[in-house]
């Protein structure tokens, strides 16, 4: 199905293969969930058998608990699951995070983790770390989390597309100075919803000849300890 929501962005490719995972795994988290740095909640409609609470540091109309992921206003098993995309790699020290959202899930509760390994600067200067499989797996069961579901998201090709469209939606940008923000961003948006349309499907094939390289990692995990 297209989600036409998804186009708002230059990150197309990105964005549809992350709901994409999250899809897959959605209806396994039931009860109360915790959204860790929720923003807008854009993954909120893929667990519609949970309870789902949004947190961030900042208002929005999606945050329900104003909060910090490394200090959680919740108690002990309180929760049964969590939520947690691309929010690790701004956090300093992201063994505390996975810490403290392991302290508020129950045990058998579930937590869903997207981290990225490939990928440009963002949010600069708060972008610390980047994940391969093995790292996420390493800090999940130091802290009594077992992954139960790794799911790759993207490769090489996925990774070339994504990142050539956001090159050219920049260009596009700063050769439309002469327009307001909001009217500059429409017009690339429009101009490149086709290529990444093609990009995003052209990618599904193609990162099947080399899956050493990832434009990130999902992680379903269990809480056994």
């Amino acid at each position: 199905m297209l989600d036409w929501r998804l186009f708002k962005s230059p990150l197309y490719i990105l964005k549809r293969l992350q709901k994409e995972s999250l899809r897959k795994a959605g209806t396994l988290l039931r009860g109360r969930l915790l959204d860790v740095g929720c923003g807008e909640s854009p993954y909120r409609e893929l667990c519609p058998n949970a309870e789902y609470i949004g947190l961030d540091r900042a208002p929005g109309r999606n945050t329900a608990v104003l909060g910090d992921g490394l200090d959680l206003p919740f108690k002990d098993g309180m929760l049964d699951g969590a939520v947690m995309t691309e929010v690790l790699e701004h956090v300093p020290v992201p063994e505390a995070l996975i810490r403290e959202v392991a302290r508020v899930v129950r045990k058998q509760g579930l937590l869903y983790l997207t981290a990225p390994m490939t990928w440009c600067l963002h949010y600069a200067p708060n972008d610390y770390y980047r994940f391969t499989q093995y790292g996420l797996e390493f800090l999940l069961r130091q802290n009594g989390l077992e992954p139960v579901r790794i799911t790759r998201i993207g490769g090489v090709c996925s990774l070339i597309g994504v990142r050539m469209i956001d090159v050219v939606f920049e260009v596009i940008q700063k050769i439309l100075f002469f327009l307001a923000p909001k009217y500059r961003e429409r017009v690339g948006l429009v101009a490149l919803l086709p290529f990444s349309w093609i990009l995003y499907y052209l990618s599904l094939l193609l990162d099947r000849i080399d899956r050493r390289d990832a434009l990130g990692w999902a992680i379903l995990a269990r809480k056994i300890a």
